[in-house]
């Protein structure tokens, strides 16, 4: 879950994605998301692929806060809704690099 709330501060501020910084920052989610799936025991892809969703919730949900008391809930729903659907590719993404993250666990610990 940790995975999920560092991932939030970079869907947070995916309008200035650009250049090098897009490619930082999905560099960032998609070690975040491998590193879930290496510390996941079992299902490490899934683990990988809903760090990302998770993070894009924890973003939608500061988006909302940051909107302040007065906003609707449907606010909320429309924030959430909106970067879960941006995150989608990521979390396809981040099915693999969660597969990875499993599979260099298992390779370290068949190693012992």
């Amino acid at each position: 879950m940790l995975g999920g709330l560092a991932q939030g501060a970079m869907f947070g501020r995916a309008t200035e994605w650009i250049g090098v910084q897009a490619v930082l920052a999905i560099g960032y989610i998609l070690l975040a998301a491998a590193a879930a799936g290496f510390f996941a025991r079992r299902r490490s892809a899934l683990a990988g692929g809903l760090s990302v969703i998770a993070g894009a919730l924890v973003a939608g949900l500061a988006s909302y806060v940051g909107a302040g008391a007065s906003a609707p809930v449907f606010d909320l729903v429309g924030y959430e809704l909106r970067l879960v659907l941006f995150a989608l590719p990521y979390a396809l993404a981040g099915l693999v690099a969660g597969a990875l993250g499993g599979r260099a666990r298992a390779a370290l610990s068949a190693g012992r």
